[in-house]
């Protein structure tokens, strides 16, 4: 992950063994040096949890809805986390 933004912003796209590779164009920024890769074991209440921070944060409004959306780990395609979706309503 720390390399595959300092070619490019673009998206990745992976290689014939499953391997993210950057393929876009410059100019960028080697910001990715600085992530820090962290295993998920639910995607889903991985979601859910950083919903409800965004959704109860002092600067959100409460009149803002929150949703959850989840990589089902193939090229854009996401799905919705329903839970994530229901806690993310107005509070209004």
């Amino acid at each position: 992950m720390n390399n595959l933004l300092c070619k490019s912003h673009n998206p990745t796209r992976r290689d014939a063994a499953g391997v993210g590779r950057d393929c876009g164009e410059g100019p960028s920024f080697c910001d990715g040096k600085y992530i820090r890769e962290w295993t998920i074991k639910d995607k889903t209440e991985s979601v859910l949890k950083d919903g409800l921070r965004i959704k109860f944060h002092s600067l959100v409004p409460a009149d803002i809805p929150v949703y959850g959306w989840v990589d089902d780990g193939t090229f854009g395609q996401l799905l919705e986390a329903p839970a994530a979706t229901a806690n993310g309503r107005t509070r209004r």
